[in-house]
């Protein structure tokens, strides 16, 4: 008996000795480690690691429950900054967390199986998220406030995925910051490094201190829909390539002057009308931007330089590419659009340039060059605030013949 109440006082003291040298302490319901040079304290798990059913994981089951406030002052006074590594790991009881505007730093793993909390906000002070640091959560709304300075995210590669991979739920994300995005795995291999790659989300919307983009941000996002890419100028490579499910994308008309190559590759679940003509400052399209994405007709503006090879390609049901430069934009030899669609799929240029055009590299290649606008979309009952006929010249008020019509200075529509 006494042998195992000896037992027992040694695993206490050396618990004891172990967390006093890791400075946990529990005060008012949570774990902390203070800094006593900085004066700043974290919110911490009571052990690093933990057995989570056969596997072993960061952060101690069953921690913190319910619904959990952070302070924003630790009880010492010592500001909070920080939230460890896996420190709400698989507190698959946590309801909801409301952050503090203190927070800088939320580490890897953090919020990892918190199966049902299913909503959180990131606030403006946050300057790093660790690896992963919402995998496997519950998480079906998540927002990043807004913030003139930037965020920087860690995304785990082929260890632990995107920071929103494998959040089965997850149904939108606002972003309301510029952002850098690490991944170290992805980094050697130059595969993509994009923040909703192959995730579930369906609806993004960045906000309007969001400026730009990264290579395959939502390349195979699994079930995306509607996006709203805020104030970016270039929807860079891969962007949505492979996004099969994407309806809507809405951009900035008076922002945009690039979208890279195989932006759209392979994209839009429905047939789609593609009306880029309110972009009056884009100037170039990538190669294979709008390749294989199911694209009907397609009106490019007159502000376009140049238009990559293939960047319209492998369309069977695309009828009509309208081009409104005067000057036909720089291509390939090979063209504007695969080689199987040159003989279907008719282009459309200002009146006067039908030579030009023919006489183009890469736009030769078509068999029928016309004047005027092809048809994309019939839409009667409508106000316009400006309006193009079928030459696509600028004409005063409402076209009274079928032309182009744009409304509120931002939709399009082109009549029959």
């Amino acid at each position: 008996m006494k042998k195992g109440l000896l037992l027992l006082l040694a695993f206490a003291y050396m618990a004891t000795v172990t967390n006093a040298q890791d400075g946990l302490k529990r005060e008012e319901g949570f774990f902390w480690k203070y800094d006593d040079v900085n004066k700043t304290a974290t919110v911490i798990s009571s052990e690093r690691w933990h057995w989570h059913g056969d596997q072993q994981a960061l952060g101690n089951c069953h921690c913190y429950r319910d619904d959990v406030v952070i302070p924003e002052k630790a009880p010492n006074g010592y500001t909070v900054t920080g939230i460890g590594e896996g420190a709400f790991n698989s507190c698959d009881s946590l309801t909801s967390i409301k952050l503090p505007s203190t927070l800088k730093t939320i580490g890897i793993l953090a919020f990892q199986l918190c199966t049902e909390l299913k909503e959180i906000r990131i606030p403006a002070s946050v300057e790093v998220l660790g690896e992963a640091c919402l995998g496997a959560s519950g998480i079906e709304r998540c927002y990043i406030e807004d913030s003139s300075s930037p965020i920087s995210i860690w995304d785990g590669g082929f260890v632990y995925g995107s920071l929103f991979m494998g959040i089965p739920g997850l149904k939108y994300v606002y972003v309301g910051r510029d952002f850098t995005v690490r991944n170290l795995s992805a980094e050697e291999t130059g595969g993509p490094m994009g923040l909703f790659y192959q995730t579930t989300v369906e609806d993004v919307e960045f906000g309007p201190k969001v400026t730009r983009l990264h290579t395959g941000e939502f390349f195979q996002a699994q079930n995306v829909k509607n996006v709203n890419v805020g104030n970016v100028a270039e929807i860079p490579d891969q962007c949505f390539g492979e996004c099969s499910t994407l309806v809507l994308v809405v951009i900035n008309h008076e922002k945009l002057t690039a979208i890279g190559n195989y932006a759209f590759n392979h994209a839009y679940a429905t047939g789609v009308n593609l009306d880029l003509s309110i972009y009056t400052k884009l100037k170039t399209i990538g190669e294979g931007a709008f390749m294989e994405a199911n694209i009907m007709s397609a009106i490019i503006p007159a502000s376009v330089e140049s238009v990559g090879e293939c960047s319209f390609g492998f369309n069977p049901s695309m009828r009509s590419l309208t081009c409104l430069a005067v000057v036909p934009p720089t291509t390939t030899t090979f063209g504007p659009v695969s080689e199987d669609m040159y003989k279907t799929c008719k282009l459309y240029v200002p009146e006067g340039c039908t030579d030009a055009y023919k006489a183009a590299t890469g736009w030769k290649n078509f068999f029928s060059v016309e004047t005027g606008i092809g048809s994309v979309k019939t839409e009667a009952g409508t106000n316009s605030c400006e309006a193009y006929d079928l030459q696509g010249r600028r004409v005063n008020g409402q076209a009274k013949s079928n032309g182009v019509q744009i409304i509120g200075g931002k939709k399009v529509i082109v009549r029959k």
